[in-house]
């Protein structure tokens, strides 16, 4: 927790500027961060103190932490993630998929590679520039599945993301690599595709059997 001397509606305003910079909603950047719009709400206004582990995931969703709390910016600005944003923006505007599933999307598939990577079954190649085929990283028929469910039902699919992402948040013991996470997703697509609406003791139940 912060100091009773800190200047709580300062780093709540920077917070806030933080979140806009990232073209987030509260909603959604508190499924991000594992805590509830309320939450958020508080944090932004000054009347509550945020804790280690939100900072944590606030700096994990792109926060510049240091800013928010010391107001002085502690790196030059992220240009690859803002310019992900405006292009993710621009993609909404042209097709109709929402930009914040597409942004889980783009998660998603980073994780399932940084997994990879971590447990040296893969190597970064030599020459980026080149790339490689997303199907490297996730099962082409999870990738298949996911586009698929993008374009039935773009917001349920984003509603899953969060669900899980805050699940995952709350409990330290549920580990899931990004592959696991992202057929997880799919399988609980399925399961709520007819309602449309989200089920949280499901999300949490599914997850806690898809956990090793």
């Amino acid at each position: 927790m912060l100091t009773n001397d800190f200047d709580l509606a300062a780093a709540g305003s920077r917070l806030r500027e933080e979140r806009e910079r990232l073209c987030l909603t509260q909603a959604l950047f508190a499924g991000k961060v594992g805590v509830n719009r309320m939450t958020q709400v508080n944090y932004e206004s000054g009347k509550r103190s945020p804790d280690v582990v939100y900072l944590a995931a606030a700096y994990g969703a792109g926060v510049d932490v240091g800013y928010v709390i010391t107001g002085k910016r502690s790196a030059a600005p992220d240009f690859y993630r803002m310019s992900t944003v405006f292009l993710l923006a621009s993609i909404e505007r042209r097709t109709g998929f929402a930009e914040d599933v597409l942004s889980f999307v783009i998660e998603a598939v980073a994780d399932a590679a940084a997994a990879e990577w971590m447990a040296g079954a893969r190597e970064m190649p030599e020459n980026q520039g080149e790339g490689e085929d997303i199907a490297v990283w996730l099962p082409i028929s999870d990738l298949n599945s996911l586009v698929a469910a993008l374009d039935e039902n773009a917001r349920l699919l984003r509603d899953i993301f969060a669900v899980v992402h805050a699940a995952l948040a709350f409990n330290p013991s549920l580990r899931l690599a990004g592959g696991k996470r992202l057929a997880a997703v799919l399988m609980l697509f399925r399961a709520f595709r007819t309602s449309g609406e989200v089920d949280r003791e499901v999300v949490e139940n599914a997850l806690k059997l898809a956990a090793p």
